[in-house]
């Protein structure tokens, strides 16, 4: 099958998939109010992750030469099940690695955000070495900890309509136009990744901007995951220490401060954030 009939069996499969997938998430009662109180669609990383398979399985017959390592598609299913886990049984008062880490450490009590919290770093460092056994420590710390904070970082974004899957596609544009300007020998399977997540969020981000569904933590989780995955494979090391920095810092920010209450004061910001989906 030639690439140009594999892409629109691929989009074709894609609009499918936003057509029937939110009928299926609200017949398996997968859904939630949204910002305004309207009952919509939850948990559409379910939807993606299961077009993405089936992508990565069609990309990797049909290109010659291409095939796909098993960690990205271990962290894929893996972070998209522990993301729906906390969209169906997740406390909603209850948020941030610091609220989860307490009611593990002073009550007792296993929450599903810290189930995912030591699922998720641990899915990050099983992938990583199972990519780059040979890699130091340091290093495996590293690029295991951006994986995991990238994709808590998404889930963190995830409350306003849009706002997450548009950084994302920023984010992902950036990188695939730096990657193409100084493409290396095996970053061609990594190259091809992001195309196909970047088609399948901009799908959703055309529902999600109106407030039509919700990506939902497993749909935040896996994009957050596999954006880690894409620096840590194309980017160089000082790069990575760069980005791992800017997590660390916005996940501080973060628990001391709400970040849509930030966005709402500061003029540009709120700007910016409107531009991404309805408010």
């Amino acid at each position: 099958m030639p690439l140009f009939e594999l892409a629109l069996l691929l989009s074709a499969a894609l609009w499918l998939a936003g057509v029937v997938g939110p009928t299926l998430l609200l017949r398996m009662g997968l859904c939630r109010p949204n910002f305004k109180g309207i009952m919509v669609p939850n948990s559409y990383g379910i939807v993606l992750a299961i077009w993405l398979l089936l992508a990565i399985v069609g990309t990797a017959a049909v290109i010659k030469g291409v095939s796909f390592e098993p960690a990205p598609i271990v962290l894929l299913i893996g972070f998209t099940l522990l993301g729906c886990a906390d969209d169906l049984w997740g406390d909603r008062r209850m948020g941030g690695i610091k609220g989860h880490w307490t009611a593990f450490w002073r009550r007792k009590r296993i929450t599903t955000g810290f189930v995912k919290m030591i699922g998720g770093a641990a899915l990050a460092i099983g992938a990583v070495y199972w990519s780059k056994p040979s890699e130091s420590v340091i290093a495996l710390i590293r690029d295991a900890a951006t994986i995991a904070l990238m994709a808590n970082s998404f889930n963190l974004l995830d409350v306003r309509p849009g706002r997450t899957t548009a950084c994302g596609l920023a984010l992902g544009g950036v990188g695939l136009l730096f990657t193409l300007y100084n493409l290396k020998a095996g970053s061609a399977e990594t190259v091809y990744l992001l195309v196909l997540i970047e088609a399948a969020y901009f799908t959703e981000y055309l529902m999600d901007s109106r407030a039509e569904v919700m990506l939902g933590d497993s749909g935040s989780n896996l994009l957050g995951a596999m954006l880690g995955w894409g620096l840590i494979k194309l980017a160089p090391p000082p790069l990575r220490w760069v980005a791992l920095s800017l997590l660390v810092a916005f996940h501080l920010f973060t628990e001391r401060w709400s970040l849509s209450e930030v966005i709402e004061r500061q003029p540009i910001l709120r700007w910016l954030d409107r531009r991404t989906g309805a408010r």
